[in-house]
C-alpha cells in the first residue's frame, strides 16, 4: 500500500492526522487471494483510497470522496467476475455529512487488463451525520456467505448479501442488500434512515457488523456489537433469514463496562455441532486489549503476552483453513490483533512499538500460545504523535471470505505512512 500523507481538504496536515484503514479477501478460482483495501487521508481529509489486487499480483489504485471506509469483495450475479462494496462518510461541508455507499465491477482478473470500475453510488441515510470526529460514526459492512446447492462460485460459498451498520446520534442503524446488483433492501425513499438495531431508546457508540449462515438451521443471522450506556460492550443478533424488509429479533450479549472501540467477526459457515463459538469480539480496556465471546467472556490478548505495556488499535479475523469433514468455509480460529503502544517491563523497549496477532480457539475461547507473532517487519520508531482514540483504527485483519485461508494484515505507522 502506498504511504499515507495525512490531509485537511487535500493540503498536507501540519501534524499527522488518524487514518481509518480496513480490508477484505476473496479466494479465486485456483486458491489465490483477491484483496481491497481501503484508507482515508484522515478524519478531516473527506479523501478516500482503495487498493484492488488479483490473485496474480496485478493491482488497481482508485481514489473517492469520503472518510472512514470500510469494504467488502462479493460475487457478481451475471457471471464469475467479482464486485466490491465500499461504505463510507461523505463530508459535504464542515457540518453536513452523510453515510453511503459505493460499488465497483472487479473485471479482467488474471489478466494485466485487470481494473475495477465504479458502477453506482448510494446514500444510506437522509439525516446529517453532522461534525465528523475521528472515532465515530464509522460505517462498517460484513457480508453472508450462501453454500446452499448451486450456489457456490469456483468451488466456494458465493458471497451475495452485505449488512451495513452506522451510528446516527445515539443509535446504530442498519442496512442490508446484494452486492451483485448494488442494490439495498431498505430503500431510501421507505426507510431514509434505516433500521435501529435496538429499538429501546439508549445511548450507543461504536459500532461493528458481522454475517453468518447457522449451517444446521439455514438461519442468516448478523450480529452487531457497541458500547451501550450503562451496559458496556453488548453483542446484538439480528436474524434476516425471512426479514422482509426489516430484520427480527434473534438474542443480546451484555459483556463488560469500560470497554472501546470494540470489532467483530463471525464465522461464516457457522456449525454447532463443532462447539465453537459463531463470533468474537476484540476490545480495548483500559491500557489492555480483550476478546469476548459466548465461550469465554473476557480474555486479556495483550498483558499475558507483553506485561506492563498499553496497548490498543485492535481488529481480528476468522477463519485459516477447513475444519475436518467441513466442505464449506475455514473456521479453524479466530486471529485479534493490536498495537504495542509502548512496553517497560518487557521487550521491545520504548523507543519502539509494534502490531501484534495472535490465535483464539474458537471452541474454549482461550489464546493459543505461544501462536502469536508481529505483523510488522520493522518496529515503528519512537513514541507516535497520534492520541489513543486516532490509534482506534489503525490496524485491519482479514482472511479470504468465501474460503477462510490466507490473513491479510494492513496498518498505518503514523508519518511512515
Amino acid at each position: 500500500m502506498a504511504n499515507v500523507t495525512t490531509s485537511v481538504g487535500g493540503t498536507p496536515a501540519s501534524s499527522p492526522d488518524d487514518v481509518t484503514i480496513n480490508c477484505d479477501m476473496l479466494s479465486d478460482a485456483h486458491a489465490r487471494p483477491i484483496k481491497g483495501i481501503a484508507w482515508d487521508e484522515g478524519t478531516r481529509s473527506n479523501q478516500g483510497h482503495l487498493y484492488f489486487e488479483d490473485g496474480h499480483g496485478n493491482d488497481v489504485f482508485l481514489q473517492f470522496h469520503g472518510v472512514h471506509p470500510d469494504i467488502v469483495l462479493g460475487n457478481s450475479d451475471n457471471s464469475n467476475d467479482y464486485r466490491a462494496a465500499v461504505v463510507y462518510i461523505l463530508r459535504v461541508n464542515a457540518t453536513t455529512s452523510y453515510p453511503m455507499i459505493d460499488f465497483y465491477d472487479l473485471t479482467g482478473l488474471g489478466t494485466t487488463g485487470f481494473t475495477a470500475t465504479h458502477t453506482g453510488t448510494l446514500q444510506l441515510s437522509t439525516t446529517n451525520l453532522g461534525i465528523i470526529y475521528d472515532t465515530d460514526p464509522i460505517p462498517h459492512i460484513d457480508m453472508w456467505s450462501d453454500d446452499t446447492p448451486g450456489a457456490q462460485i469456483n468451488g466456494y460459498p458465493a458471497m451475495r448479501e452485505f449488512a451495513v451498520s452506522w451510528n446516527e446520534g445515539n443509535d446504530v442503524h442498519y442496512n442490508w442488500g446484494r452486492i451483485g446488483s448494488g442494490t439495498v433492501y431498505l430503500p431510501l425513499s421507505t426507510f431514509p434512515n434505516g433500521d435501529k438495531v435496538n429499538q429501546s431508546p439508549t445511548h450507543r457508540t461504536y459500532n461493528d457488523v458481522a454475517c453468518y449462515t447457522d449451517v444446521s438451521t439455514g438461519q442468516k443471522l448478523a450480529v452487531f456489537c457497541y458500547n451501550e450506556w450503562p451496559n458496556g460492550l453488548v453483542v446484538y443478533e439480528l436474524d434476516f433469514t425471512i426479514a422482509s424488509p426489516t430484520a427480527t429479533f434473534s438474542t443480546t450479549t451484555n459483556f463488560w463496562q469500560g470497554v472501546t472501540f470494540p470489532r467483530i467477526e463471525a464465522m461464516s459457515q457457522y456449525d454447532p455441532s463443532n462447539f465453537a463459538a459463531p463470533w468474537d469480539v476484540v476490545a480495548s480496556r483500559g491500557t489492555s486489549c480483550w476478546e469476548y465471546n459466548i465461550v469465554s467472556f473476557g480474555t486479556d490478548i495483550s498483558t499475558t503476552l507483553l506485561a506492563g505495556g498499553h496497548f490498543m488499535s485492535t481488529a481480528i479475523a476468522a477463519g485459516i483453513g477447513n475444519v475436518v469433514g467441513e466442505p464449506t468455509i475455514g473456521n479453524i480460529q479466530f486471529t485479534p490483533g493490536y498495537l504495542e503502544w509502548w512496553g517497560t517491563t518487557a521487550p521491545p523497549l520504548t523507543t519502539s512499538i509494534n502490531y501484534y496477532a495472535r490465535a483464539v480457539d474458537p471452541v474454549t475461547g482461550s489464546v493459543i500460545d505461544p501462536d502469536y507473532y508481529i505483523i510488522n517487519t520493522n518496529p515503528v520508531a519512537g513514541q507516535p504523535t497520534y492520541s489513543g482514540a486516532d490509534v482506534s483504527k489503525g490496524l485491519t485483519l482479514s482472511n479470504s471470505s468465501n474460503s477462510g485461508d490466507y490473513l491479510l494484515s494492513v496498518w498505518y505507522n503514523d508519518a511512515n505512512g
